[in-house]
């Protein structure tokens, strides 16, 4: 299956079962083991759908892949998205760490030629923006 036909499938699946734009959805609890494997079995068996890796795809892409991991797990990405930003977390706790960096996949290791331009509203590059201060 190709990359643009995987994405398309994506897309689908996240109109279907995704929550509200509003952020509304359930976001993942902060700093529990259990939602993060949950996720890793989600993002393991999504990979698995999808030709190379998911870090490799544009932006936006990434995005539409991470959304649906945290649909796959009963997540939210948007409501943890915010949620993150709103309330923080413990930068010790690396539980909430590496919620965090899957939150900002993303916006990580950008290639040259790459930006997150229109990838996320206002409000949401505010979080991420956050998120990333929080992580230096």
């Amino acid at each position: 299956m190709s990359i643009g036909n995987v994405m398309r499938v994506l897309a689908l699946a996240l109109l279907v079962t995704a929550c509200g734009e509003d952020g509304t959805g359930v976001p993942a609890p902060v700093g529990d083991h259990a939602t993060l494997q949950k996720l890793a079995a989600s993002y393991e068996a999504l990979v698995e759908k999808i030709p190379g890796n998911p870090s490799m795809l544009p932006p936006k892409d990434r995005k539409r892949f991470v959304e649906q991991v945290f649909t796959d797990s009963g997540y939210h990405y948007r409501a943890t998205l915010l949620q993150l930003a709103k309330s923080g977390w413990e930068p010790q706790n690396q539980n909430a760490k590496d919620l965090v960096e899957l939150v900002l996949m993303p916006t990580s290791n950008l290639g040259p030629d790459q930006t997150i331009d229109g990838v996320y509203n206002e409000e949401e590059l505010a979080a991420v923006r956050k998120l990333q201060a929080m992580l230096r």
